[in-house]
C-alpha cells in the first residue's frame, strides 16, 4: 500500500508547536538559499527566542505562509505595529520583511554528517558578524549600482555583483576552516556498541 504524501502545511506546524513546547528542536534543511554554510540535507537547532533577543547577523527561522524560512537577520526596528526585521538568504541579494510573530526561533547549532557547529561561540558569533557586514555592504551597493539608468554603471553593478558573490562565498568558507583548525567543529557522539552476547 502506498504512503500518502505529507502535507507541507501541517507538517510544518506540527513542528512549530514541537519547538514551541519543548524550546528547541531539530529541522532539516532542505533548499540552498543559505549556502555554503547551510546544505540541503543539513541539520539545524532552533531555540525558541523573543524578538527583543534577535541580533544582526543571527540565523532565524521564520514562517513565511505555509514555508518554513531559515535565513540571516541583516536590520531589526521598532515600529508602532511592533518589532520588524529585514533578512537574506546568503546565496542571494534579495532582501525580505517579517515581523517579529513570523519568528519562530534562532539556529544555535548546524549538523552536518556526523559534524556539530556551534553558532553561540565567540568565534562564531565574529565570523557571523563578518559575514553579515559584508552581505549589507555588498547588497547596498549592487542594489545602487543596478538601479542606476546608464548602461556603463549597469554593466559595473553586474560584474560586481558576481564579484561579491563569490567573494562571500569565499569569506564561509574561511569561517569553516577557522572553525574546524579551532576544534568548534566538533565530531558528533558516536553510538556506543553493543557488547557481544556469549
Amino acid at each position: 500500500m502506498a504512503a500518502k504524501p505529507v502535507n507541507r502545511a501541517v507538517a510544518n506546524e506540527l513542528w512549530v508547536q514541537l519547538c514551541t513546547a519543548t524550546s528547541t528542536c531539530w529541522l532539516p534543511v532542505l533548499t540552498d538559499s543559505m549556502m555554503p554554510l547551510l546544505q540541503p540535507g543539513d541539520q539545524v537547532q532552533v531555540s525558541k527566542i523573543v524578538a527583543e533577543e534577535v541580533r544582526f547577523g543571527d540565523i532565524v527561522v521564520f514562517r513565511r505562509g505555509d514555508e518554513l524560512i531559515v535565513h540571516r537577520v541583516l536590520k531589526k526596528w521598532h515600529t508602532a505595529n511592533g518589532v520588524h526585521f529585514s533578512e537574506k538568504g546568503d546565496a542571494g541579494y534579495a532582501y525580505g520583511l517579517i515581523s517579529a510573530g513570523n519568528v519562530v526561533g534562532r539556529v544555535i547549532r548546524v549538523k552536518k554528517g556526523t559534524k556539530t557547529l556551534d553558532l553561540n561561540s565567540l568565534p562564531s558569533r565574529m565570523a557571523s558578524l563578518i559575514v553579515s557586514t559584508w552581505l549589507c555592504l555588498t547588497a547596498a551597493c549592487v542594489s545602487h549600482l543596478k538601479s542606476s539608468e546608464s548602461r556603463t554603471i549597469t554593466r559595473v553593478g553586474k560584474v560586481l555583483y558576481r564579484a561579491a558573490h563569490i567573494t562571500s562565498r569565499f569569506l564561509v568558507i574561511v569561517c569553516f576552516v577557522v572553525w574546524y583548525l579551532a576544534g568548534l567543529l566538533t565530531r558528533g557522539k558516536s553510538v556506543p556498541k553493543r557488547p557481544k552476547s556469549l
